[in-house]
């Protein structure tokens, strides 16, 4: 295109009126939306985010703007909501005026809004089933048995790196849920994890689908486990097998035409959702535990007596997790409050809302923040202190959400809190461990970038 011509003169003016547009729309959002910091066009505060972390961002913008401000993240425009009464509104309404609020690369590497249709409370259902109640206590020995074989593996390791081994650990016990063809102990299931892993890194990276970039080698990865689940579909239906997992489960749908691929997307969420964020909880509860001696000792305490009840019973048919190991389940409550591994619940909204003299415009996306509840003072008195004992009695409602609230919440809770229950008890009632985080990163530091792996070293406790 030659300096001057007829098509660079249009192509300037289109691009002028395109940006125009944003700004006029971009405006006009403003004008319903609470104060923050708009930034850079676009790009916004994207970078501050990724620098800060979610929860200092979250921390520093709430103690300027208030419990509501807006922002703008990777183009989109969002209201980050702290007050009780806000985030209930939002979340008791996701089923109409708030559906979910996932970015882009998460829908289109997992759920591709299959979500947003009439099948999300059947597949909601299913995995309830699968993860609660008689199919959850038919599980435990699967649980324990797989807790205990990764302890015990850690015992003659020079060091052990836990993020990784809690991924290991979390994502066999998931498939265990939701797709039983794959062996845990197969190479086929390792390969899986980490096409997995990559899918993962995609969500949250960058979305520029080019070669070299994680979003694009995210793609491919979908596209080889999307091809191995309508293989294992097709080769069910054609030998008549009937497997007691959420795959088998939703192709049984019967209430609506659902695709293999639909069952696809929904098993891909699923595989997502069900790991990672057991997988980033369990470090974190055996950093605090281990560096609270009389916390330990307590919950060493409560194990023993666990451990003789799994001796003298010998099944695990009596075991209910918060009655059965009541101290070390308030333990579990207390980590999840103070990391909030689930720090904002995304929602946007599909149409115009008005709470309380405030319009939520259309697009605009919502974070409900969990991290403000649970490090509010009024709701927890001294928020930065670990205290399991804040959780003998049951938190106020609308001011603990450690899983999310309302239709969309978490229906894997149970099985999370299952899984570190039991990794501690086969932890605690063996060994001791200690940190080899180094002088200049403490284990914080090293738990809040995965690469640090929070590497430990753990010994044989004298019988």
């Amino acid at each position: 295109m030659e300096p001057g011509s007829p098509w660079m003169w249009v192509a300037s003016v289109l691009g002028i009126l395109a940006a125009s547009s944003f700004l006029f729309w971009n405006q006009h959002q403003k004008r319903y939306l609470p104060k923050g910091n708009w930034s850079l066009p676009i790009v916004g505060e994207t970078f501050k985010l990724r620098r800060e972390g979610i929860q200092k961002f979250i921390r520093s913008h709430t103690a300027r703007y208030g419990d509501l401000f807006s922002t703008t993240i990777m183009g989109r425009t969002i209201v980050c909501v702290s007050n009780p009464e806000a985030i209930k509104f939002v979340l008791s309404t996701a089923h109409s005026s708030f559906p979910e609020g996932f970015g882009m690369q998460h829908s289109r590497l997992t759920s591709q809004g299959v979500f947003r249709g009439p099948g999300h409370p059947h597949f909601r259902r299913i995995i309830l089933q699968d993860t609660t109640g008689e199919s959850l206590q038919k599980m435990l020995p699967f649980i324990s048995s797989t807790a205990k074989k990764v302890v015990d593996e850690w015992e003659n390791k020079e060091s052990v790196h836990v993020c990784s081994e809690m991924n290991k650990y979390t994502f066999t016990v998931m498939m265990r849920v939701l797709w039983r063809d794959v062996e845990p102990d197969s190479a086929e299931m390792v390969n899986i994890r980490e096409t997995m892993g990559m899918i993962t890194k995609g969500i949250l990276s960058i979305p520029v689908n080019l070669p070299g970039f994680s979003f694009y080698k995210a793609l491919k990865a979908r596209e080889y486990l999307v091809e191995k689940l309508m293989t294992t579909m097709k080769n069910r239906r054609k030998d008549g097998v009937i497997v007691g997992d959420a795959l088998g489960a939703h192709m049984a749908i019967d209430q609506f035409k659902v695709s293999d691929y639909e069952i696809c997307c929904v098993m891909m969420a699923f595989m997502f959702a069900g790991y990672i964020t057991t997988a980033t909880l369990l470090p974190w509860v055996m950093k605090y535990v281990n560096e609270n001696p009389e916390v330990l000792q307590h919950v060493q305490a409560e194990q023993e007596e666990v451990r003789q009840k799994i001796v003298e019973d010998g099944s695990l048919r009596w075991f209910k997790s918060r009655s059965s190991m009541p101290f070390t389940s308030q333990v579990i409550d207390e980590v999840l409050r103070l990391e909030s591994i689930v720090a904002v619940v995304p929602r946007r909204a599909e149409t115009n809302v008005e709470y309380n003299g405030l319009i939520f415009p259309k697009d605009v996306y919502v974070w409900c923040s969990a991290y403000s509840l649970h490090w509010n003072p009024k709701n927890f008195p001294n928020p930065s202190v670990f205290d399991p004992s804040r959780f003998k009695e049951t938190p106020k409602p609308m001011t603990y959400m450690p899983f999310g609230n309302g239709p969309h919440m978490c229906p894997g809770s149970e099985l999370a809190r299952v899984e570190a229950l039991f990794l501690l008890h086969h932890l605690v009632t063996k060994f001791s461990w200690e940190s080899l985080s180094s002088k200049q990163r403490s284990a914080t530091d090293q738990l809040r970038q995965p690469a640090g792996g929070y590497p430990i070293r753990v010994k044989r406790l004298i019988p």
